[in-house]
């Protein structure tokens, strides 16, 4: 996130709060820096703590780990919602983080105002490190089975959630060919 006026991350994760519970991975010096991170990043993506979760990395740290609140009903937050698309974590991060957290619009998202997209965590944290953004968000990848129970229901993904690398050729188109080949 950038350019957000006001932004005050207490306030912020006071709001998300409602939402989510949160853990910090603090550090003191480089070090302490290089094992917390790792251990964040580890944590972000291992399922042994069985929720939904976003990492979050504001100007001068710590690194944070935001939870889904366990039993929240994701049903009655996000009505509008189909069950397949609540079920990734890009919709939690632009309708609690983004949306309710933040401030941002769904407009403003599509426009990318006040949000950039890195492919690489590292970018994103590197990019709050020299000043060039206020926070940093980051998400496990969507799994190819969730576009594909998405795609396959009828529904559509959100923007940026089907960046998968690397990246088919322009114009290229795969068939499968049935029967046998004759040598």
């Amino acid at each position: 996130m950038r350019d957000l006026p006001d932004f005050d991350f207490e306030r912020f994760r006071r709001t998300t709060a409602r939402s989510f519970d949160w853990y910090s991975y603090p550090f003191q010096n480089p070090e302490e820096r290089v094992a917390n991170y790792l251990e964040f990043r580890k944590d972000l993506a291992g399922q042994n703590h069985g929720r939904r979760a976003i990492g979050i990395y504001p100007r001068g740290g710590p690194f944070y780990l935001f939870l889904l609140r366990r039993h929240q009903d994701l049903e009655h937050l996000l009505p509008e919602v189909s069950e397949a698309q609540r079920g990734l974590d890009v919709i939690l991060l632009h309708r609690l983080i983004l949306g309710d957290g933040l401030g941002i619009t769904p407009e403003a998202v599509a426009a990318e105002k006040n949000i950039s997209y890195e492919r690489e965590m590292d970018a994103a944290i590197a990019a709050v490190d020299q000043g060039e953004a206020q926070l940093a968000c980051q998400l496990n990848s969507v799994r190819v089975q969730q576009v594909m129970d998405i795609a396959l229901g009828g529904d559509v993904l959100p923007q940026k959630s089907t960046d998968f690398y690397p990246k088919l050729l322009s114009g290229l188109a795969m068939y499968r060919v049935e029967g046998r080949i004759e040598g």
